[in-house]
């Protein structure tokens, strides 16, 4: 009942959509205009017909001139794919194939997003190590700073109580001297009370071989002196250079490494990036998709900056460009 009542239905659109593109009937209808108007339908079946296979045509011709296209360009794509490096067609075949396999256009969106926390969380990573290793070779200098200054101020001090030293034992020799030379004059007053002349000339004696004696006294504690002071500075210098030296050696190793892990770091990202352009460009992945791979660029080079502020290699971004 329900299929029937469907079919009248439709029987009554068809008739209205009919009386709707039909002309509008006469007052009074004949076979002839009957026949006339059954053959003017049946003409424009047929006009309608062979429109559609024209344009069924024009679609296979363009269809087959799309595919003619895309092989083609297939082709060239494969050529120069071909004739890239080894180590590249291998992973483009590995990954083309993977790609074919399993990706969609959401686990390409999914893994450019993994891949950009995956290079943030390497860069945290790097820069902790980075700033680990300089402290843990910075320390043994800051050791060897603090037992240089620690030497410098017992320096400072000797000095000091050296330079108290002399101010005293002028003052002390001064002294002496006086006292020396009071008793001195004493002996010689009651030499010349018994003999003048003797008293005189061994008086002058005397004075003669104090002086020369204390003259070669202070000639020997200066040298000495001086001697130590310039051992001392010799053996600071010595140890201040050389833990130059190796501040220095350190220093250029931790930036060997940093350079080498930012090299390997750049070959991933890259790699990566070349993988998903191409893969974009064999499943034509929407306008989304293509705007990040600029942002990939953008991630790379600010982990460079990061990393030592050098800019990535573009001999890759070049080659990958080219294809």
């Amino acid at each position: 009942m329900g299929a029937h009542e469907a079919a009248q239905v439709g029987d009554t659109s068809d008739k209205s959509d009919e009386m709707r593109t039909a002309p509008p009937p006469l007052a009074k209808p004949s076979l002839v205009s009957l026949s006339e108007h059954q053959s003017a339908r049946a003409a424009e079946a047929a006009l309608e017909a062979a429109t559609a296979a024209q344009q069924e045509q024009r679609v296979a011709a363009a269809l087959a001139a799309c595919e003619a296209a895309a092989a083609a360009e297939q082709r060239v794509l494969l050529d120069e794919l071909h004739t890239s490096e080894e180590a590249i067609a291998r992973n483009f075949a590995t990954r083309e194939a993977q790609v074919n396999q399993r990706l969609s256009r959401l686990q390409l969106l999914r893994l450019m997003r993994q891949w950009a926390e995956g290079a943030r969380t390497q860069r945290a990573r790097i820069q902790a190590a980075a700033r680990l290793v300089v402290k843990e070779a910075l320390r043994p200098v800051g050791r060897a700073l603090v037992t240089w200054r620690d030497r410098c101020e017992q320096r400072r001090l000797e000095r000091r109580v050296l330079a108290r030293m002399r101010g005293a034992v002028p003052r002390a020799w001064a002294t002496w001297r006086e006292l020396a030379e009071q008793r001195r004059l004493e002996r010689a007053v009651l030499a010349r009370m018994r003999a003048p002349k003797v008293a005189a000339a061994f008086g002058e004696w005397r004075k003669l071989a104090s002086d020369e004696a204390q003259r070669k006294r202070e000639d020997v504690l200066q040298r000495q002196y001086e001697e130590r002071l310039a051992s001392e500075l010799a053996q600071a210098r010595s140890a201040y250079a050389a833990a130059a030296d190796e501040m220095d050696g350190r220093a250029a190793a931790i930036t060997r490494e940093l350079e080498r892990q930012l090299t390997e770091k750049e070959a991933e990202a890259e790699a990566a990036r070349r993988e998903l352009e191409l893969a974009g460009r064999l499943h034509d992945p929407p306008p989304r998709a293509r705007a990040r791979l600029p942002q990939l660029d953008r991630v790379a080079r600010r982990t460079a900056a990061a990393l030592g502020g050098r800019e990535p290699s573009a001999q890759p971004r070049k080659v990958a460009r080219d294809a």
